[in-house]
C-alpha cells in the first residue's frame, strides 16, 4: 500500500518494489494501470459456399454502445499473421480487414483468407454510457478507475476486472537474420524463426503485414537500408508490375510450433546483385490462442 489510495504491486523478477527509483517497465502488475479486459473471441470462418478467390463479409453485434478496443489477425495458407494477403502485381488492395462502431464489427474476408479472429474488450477506443450486462456469478476482483465505483460501473470503468480474460505475455526476444552479398544471381531464399513448440498458436505483437515488399516500403530496390527493423513497416503499399525488376519480400506468421521470417530475395528479368542485408524483429507472444473461440458473458 502507497500513500493515500491502496495499491497493489508485483515487481518483476529482480526488482524490488522498496527501490524508490523502480520504473513502471520494472513492475510486472500494478492496479493503477489499465489492463486489457478480454471477454470474447470470434473466429469467422469464410463459409464452404463462397470461393477462396471471392471476397465474404459479414456483420458482428458487440452491444457494448460504444465503441471497444479489439485485437484481431488472419490464417492465410495455413499460417496466422497481421494484416491481410499484400500480394504484388494484383493492382489493388487485398487487404482483410476489420471495421467497429457503436453497435457492431464489420468484418471483410478478401480473396484466399480463410479465416479471422477477433479478441472483443470491454475497454473503449472511443468512449461512451455503455449498455448494462449480466455479470457471471462467481468472486472477483475489481479496481476502479478515478471516479468511478467498482459496485456500480461496468467494465470498462475498471483499471482490473479478474471476471474477464487479461493478456498475458509468453515470450518476448528478437529475431535477427542476415543475407550475405549476392552477386549476378537471381535471388535467394531465407528464414529464421523462435520455435514455440506450445502445441497451439498464440497471437504475436507486432502488428506488421503478413507480406511486406521492401522495394516499395522503401520507393525503390536502391533505397532498401541495411539493416531493416520491420517493426517499423506499418505501410504495406503494393506494387505495380514496374516495380518489380527486383525486390525483396518479408513474410511474418506463425503456427503451433513457430514464429517465423520468411525472406525471397528475387530479380525477375535478369541476373543482378544483392547487398548483405539485416532484418531484426521485436516480437511479443500472448497466452490468447488463435483458433479457438470463448464467451465469459455466457
Amino acid at each position: 500500500m502507497l500513500g493515500i489510495k491502496p495499491v497493489l504491486e508485483v515487481a518483476r523478477q529482480g526488482r524490488d518494489l522498496d527501490d524508490i527509483t523502480l520504473q513502471d517497465k520494472d513492475k510486472s502488475f500494478s492496479s493503477e494501470r489499465n489492463t486489457p479486459k478480454i471477454y470474447k473471441s470470434v473466429v469467422i470462418t469464410r463459409p464452404s459456399g463462397v470461393d477462396e478467390d471471392t471476397d465474404y463479409t459479414t456483420t458482428l453485434a458487440h452491444g457494448l454502445g460504444y465503441i471497444p478496443r479489439f485485437w484481431h489477425m488472419i490464417k492465410v495458407y495455413d499460417k496466422w499473421s497481421h494484416v491481410g494477403d499484400a500480394q504484388p502485381n494484383y493492382g489493388s488492395n487485398t487487404f482483410s480487414y476489420v471495421t467497429v462502431d457503436n453497435t457492431n464489427f464489420n468484418i471483410n474476408l478478401r480473396a484466399y483468407t480463410e479465416k479471422l479472429q477477433i479478441f472483443y474488450m470491454f475497454d473503449p477506443l472511443i468512449d461512451g454510457t455503455g449498455n448494462s450486462i449480466v455479470y457471471p456469478n462467481y468472486p472477483s476482483i475489481r479496481v476502479a478507475k478515478e471516479g468511478k465505483d467498482c459496485d456500480l460501473d461496468l467494465p470498462k470503468d475498471m483499471h482490473i476486472d479478474t471476471l474477464w480474460n487479461t493478456p498475458r505475455v509468453i515470450k518476448s526476444g528478437q529475431l535477427s537474420i542476415t543475407a550475405p552479398e549476392d552477386l549476378m544471381s537471381y535471388g535467394s531464399y531465407h528464414e529464421v524463426s523462435y520455435v514455440h513448440n506450445l502445441g497451439y498458436i498464440p497471437f504475436f505483437f507486432p502488428q506488421i503485414p503478413t507480406l511486406t515488399n521492401l522495394s516499395t516500403i522503401y520507393d525503390g530496390f536502391a533505397n532498401i537500408p541495411s539493416v531493416v527493423d520491420l517493426n517499423s513497416l506499418t505501410d504495406p503499399t503494393i506494387a505495380s508490375d514496374d516495380d518489380m525488376q527486383s525486390y525483396e519480400l518479408i513474410y511474418v506468421q506463425i503456427d503451433e510450433t513457430e514464429l517465423k521470417i520468411s525472406w525471397w530475395r528475387e530479380n525477375v528479368w535478369w541476373e543482378d546483385d544483392f547487398p548483405e542485408r539485416t532484418l531484426t524483429l521485436d516480437y511479443t507472444l500472448y497466452e490468447l490462442a488463435l483458433d479457438e473461440e470463448f464467451n465469459l458473458l455466457t
